[in-house]
């Protein structure tokens, strides 16, 4: 998990080995320059490829297989691009021996792949112009990352819980359990909402006959909590803002409908994303240690609102809908230069981005 998709090395889960246990083992140490490839995974996942830039006092284990170029004939960084851009066609999950949940690339075939070699030169014109593409991604990313929405509080407003302004209590999700097979009626799942914004395009399929009066059915202007996550991500909240009748949202979300004679579902959706709202629902998350934070009805419910006029409301919207259309077009700009990136590997591939068999 130390290479993620984007093909770039993350520290984060990394293990820990004792001084006396790498005595004698030194040689794994990795140097600024390598490659990294993950030779064993499960099929999706196998080939995933970073360039290592920082040395790493210690080693790697036998699901990775260190490559060091002849820089006479290939700029590192190179390599690594058109390993993972291969890996992102499939091509290593062709040629990867499996086994049950698992497959793996061995050293010879890894040797066997075939590349496109251009002179020095080339490969290092190529290097810059993807990563000066990837300098407008990662700005845009971090645009996307950074970016929150803020209330600016008046200390005149009046301070309400969110229970006193919501026209009825907190209520948990349908408990169905989801099927693998497509269906008319589609449920949310979690992973739709830990962005602050809804996903449908991940959703799961109930395979029941849920009637369209349900409490459980989705409804333009709900707002969907997480009632179960990581400390992080507990209490992340999501408008359901589509005329779409056939959403159920399940058991671990707490859905609130706002009253909009005294809050606007829009006001409400920034409110719950705010940072005191959301440093409340930590604080007041249950569990056991270990185990999943949860929050419940009775603690969104008491959800502590500051809470301006409707025509206020509507100005604050409207400035946050404002930043909201600038900030969604780094989505747009990342999706651009993403194809700029696989254009590029294109090129260098001979057009499509699929390596030749090895011969």
């Amino acid at each position: 998990m130390n290479i993620n998709e984007d093909g770039k090395f993350v520290p984060d889960g990394t293990k820990y080995i004792s001084e006396d246990e790498y005595k004698g083992r030194e040689d794994y140490a990795l140097e600024p320059g390598d490659v990294l490839f993950n030779n064993t995974n499960s099929k999706e996942l196998i080939g995933k490829t970073c360039l290592i830039e920082t040395p790493v006092r210690g080693g790697f284990s036998n699901h990775m297989t260190r490559i060091r170029v002849n820089r006479d004939l290939c700029v590192p960084r190179f390599l690594a691009l058109l390993l993972h851009s291969a890996w992102r066609k499939g091509q290593f999950m062709e040629r990867a021996t499996r086994w049950i949940g698992q497959a793996g690339i061995n050293i010879k075939t890894l040797s066997d792949f075939q590349i496109p070699l251009p002179p020095l030169e080339v490969q290092k014109e190529i290097v810059a112009e993807i990563e000066g593409y990837q300098k407008v991604i990662d700005g845009a990313r971090a645009v996307l990352d950074h970016y929150r929405p803020h209330i600016s509080i008046h200390p005149d407003w009046p301070i309400l819980e969110l229970s006193e302004v919501i026209q009825e209590k907190p209520r948990n999700g349908y408990s169905g359990k989801p099927v693998d097979r497509v269906t008319k009626l589609k449920v949310l799942s979690l992973s739709a909402t830990t962005s602050g914004r809804l996903d449908l395009t991940k959703c799961k399929y109930l395979d029941e006959d849920i009637s369209r009066d349900s409490p459980y059915r989705c409804k333009k202007g709900d707002i969907y909590l997480q009632r179960g996550n990581t400390a992080e991500l507990v209490g992340t909240a999501a408008l359901f803002d589509v005329e779409e009748e056939n959403y159920i949202y399940p058991d671990l979300m707490i859905r609130v409908r706002a009253d909009e004679r005294k809050i606007l579902s829009q006001y409400l959706l920034v409110a719950l994303q705010s940072e005191p709202v959301r440093a409340y629902l930590k604080r007041n998350a249950t569990g056991a240690a270990g185990s999943m934070p949860k929050i419940n009805q009775d603690i969104v419910g008491r959800i502590p609102l500051k809470l301006p006029p409707l025509a206020t409301q509507r100005r604050i919207v409207a400035e946050i809908e404002g930043e909201q259309a600038l900030v969604a077009g780094n989505r747009e700009l990342i999706a651009r230069f993403e194809k700029k990136i696989q254009a590029t590997l294109a090129r260098v591939w001979g057009g499509d981005e699929t390596p030749p068999a090895a011969g």
